[in-house]
């Protein structure tokens, strides 16, 4: 049994509860708002803040009756979208609810939904976080290198290319719905990307190349339906140049933004330790400098602990809200208040 759910459900019952309240005449307007889980509720509050001044926006997740988180699936399920409006909101990852048309039964319902808050043109709220000026503040938070020469947006770019033709296949077989190339074996792939510097290894060119190859005689057989599906997707905004908004967001935090930054950091850091080793005869001066750098960057050694940082830090970071996708929310919540 689910719970956390207002009793009356309803967005109008939720709105009219604050003239049942003694100062009702001065009572701010109290929005429910529900997301999936704890992670989401740090990253909701950040578009919904502006909006306070006159709002309190009570932001909840749905647990199950064992504590349990319950996702996205339950939040369709228990509170449904006909009990939604304006007092009463969802704030929800898009998955590929709106690239790819019937994947879940509710889909269509969904997309409908004008009081479903969803993250826009992306996958999940952690692809808000691989755009360059976050990956470029985590890479000086980790390193505190102040002159960053890499283009983080070039990097990207050349990533998402890259993986385009492999990752539209994947959705176009997750649009048939026929287990040729699912989610994990994407993943799989996707766990080969490396960096080189500045750019992706020469490797990871050569391995991405020979699994779209394995692929032909799968594509060649159904090359007209394939065809009409790249259209519908670029229709919807999926294109080479931003494809990894659109992939799974946890694979893309691991998979492009924590190793580029953990690349670049590196480089940078390994360019202190050579100053430091160069420059600095006293031994206890060196020792102290090189705790402070370790205790400042909360990185003490090793390319893992390197990596649990930087995730740490992109969690924790704000949206950039120069973003398009950012624009675009904070445009379906002030249609919504308007």
């Amino acid at each position: 049994m689910a719970n956390d759910i207002s009793s009356g459900g309803s967005s109008e019952f939720l709105a009219a509860r604050r003239f049942f309240r003694a100062n009702s005449s001065t009572a701010k307007e109290e929005i429910e708002v529900f997301v999936e889980d704890e992670v989401d509720t740090v990253f909701w509050r950040h578009f919904f803040a502006k909006h306070e001044p006159d709002k309190n926006f009570k932001i909840k997740v749905l647990r199950c009756g064992n504590n349990e988180l319950c996702g996205k699936d339950a939040l369709i399920k228990f509170i449904r979208l006909d009990s939604l409006g304006r007092n009463k909101l969802i704030a929800i990852d898009s998955d590929y609810d709106y690239i790819i048309d019937d994947y879940h039964s509710y889909t269509q319902e969904l997309r409908a939904c004008k009081y479903a808050i969803h993250t826009s043109d992306t996958y999940s709220i952690e692809n808000y976080k691989i755009v360059p000026s976050i990956l470029k503040e985590a890479i000086y938070l980790t390193s505190f290198c102040e002159q960053i020469s890499e283009d983080i947006n070039v990097m990207i770019f050349e990533t998402s290319q890259l993986l385009y033709n492999l990752f539209t296949i994947h959705l176009f077989s997750t649009n048939k719905k026929d287990n040729v190339y699912k989610l994990s074996d994407f993943k799989s792939d996707l766990n080969k990307l490396t960096y080189k510097n500045n750019k992706v290894n020469e490797s990871t060119n050569t391995y991405i190349s020979n699994r779209i190859n394995s692929f032909n005689l799968y594509i060649d057989n159904n090359r007209a339906e394939y065809d009409d599906f790249l259209s519908q997707l670029k229709s919807k905004g999926v294109e080479e140049c931003n494809c990894w908004q659109f992939m799974n967001g946890h694979d893309v935090l691991d998979e492009i933004g924590i190793k580029i930054v953990a690349n670049i950091s590196n480089k940078y850091r390994g360019e202190y330790l050579q100053w430091l080793h160069a420059n600095v005869a006293d031994q206890t001066r060196k020792e102290n400098l090189l705790k402070k750098f370790n205790n400042s960057t909360r990185v003490a050694d090793g390319l893992h602990q390197l990596k649990d940082r930087i995730r740490e830090i992109l969690y924790d970071i704000k949206p950039d809200f120069t973003w398009k996708a950012s624009i675009k929310n904070d445009n379906q919540i002030q249609a919504i208040f308007q």
